[in-house]
Parts: C-alpha cells; sequence; structure tokens
C-alpha cells in the first residue's frame, strides 16, 4: 500500500515508482544558465504528478488548478516523496535471519595482511644454461 500526503486538504497516494525520468528533465533544466519560466514550471508540475499515485493524477491536476498551485508547491510534493521513500524500511537480505549486522564504532579500516619481509629477489642469470653447456662442450672439442 502507497503512503498518502495531503495537498491543500485532500488526501493523494504517493507513487510506487521513482520518477527518474522527469527529475532528469528537472536536474537538466535546472543545470542550464537561462532558464524559461514556463518551461521550468512545466517541468516541476510533470515531476510532482509523476510523485503521485497514477490513480490519483487527474484529481491532483484539478485540485492544483482549483487552488492556483504553483512551483514551490509541487517541488514540495517532490521532496516529500522523496523523504518518504528515504525512511522506508528495506528488508534484509535472504541469507540472513538474525538480523542486520552491527556496524563498528570506527570508521578506520583494519589491515586484511601485513608484510613483515621481502623475499631477497633471485640474481638473474647472465647466461642461459643451454648455452653455456653449448659453450662448454665446444671447448673440450
Amino acid at each position: 500500500m502507497s503512503a498518502t500526503f495531503d495537498y491543500f486538504g485532500e488526501q493523494f497516494a504517493y507513487s510506487d515508482e521513482f520518477p527518474a525520468f522527469e527529475y532528469a528533465e528537472f536536474a537538466e533544466a535546472m543545470a542550464e544558465d537561462e532558464v524559461d519560466d514556463g518551461r521550468a514550471t512545466g517541468i516541476a508540475l510533470r515531476l510532482a504528478v509523476a510523485c503521485v499515485a497514477e490513480a490519483d493524477r487527474g484529481r491532483f491536476r484539478k485540485v492544483s488548478r482549483q487552488k492556483r498551485a504553483k512551483v514551490a508547491d509541487w517541488l514540495a510534493v517532490f521532496r516529500d516523496w522523496t523523504a518518504e521513500e528515504t525512511e522506508r524500511p528495506t528488508g534484509l537480505p535472504t541469507d540472513f535471519s538474525d538480523g542486520q549486522s552491527v556496524t563498528a564504532e570506527t570508521s578506520e579500516s583494519q589491515p586484511i595482511a601485513s608484510v613483515t619481509s621481502l623475499t631477497e629477489p633471485e640474481k638473474p642469470r647472465l647466461v642461459r644454461p643451454d648455452l653455456a653447456l653449448a659453450a662448454a662442450r665446444s671447448r673440450t672439442a
């Protein structure tokens, strides 16, 4: 069941899905140097409408029109939807049944392994063994 919110004295259900496309449009418009006010208003409305459950979207638009909602009202819907979504509890992974793990009180990482000494690297051979054998045989012949 979706969470609900109050908007100009009426209850609406939030959408269960993040309005990714509408949010991307909004972020893109805000990143522009000069944003056309009409375009920004339309984008803010689309973002707010996308936060509302599909069954309530028509009524949301109607209330917005009747109450002469402003961009700040629509952005508040998105802000509150985001706050509601981040407060939802998440389920535990199916592999664990003892509850969530306890996080250490320190953020300092613990070493995984330590190196106490390094082995001495082998000295490179200057002559290949097969060539040394061939050279030794050629001297005795």
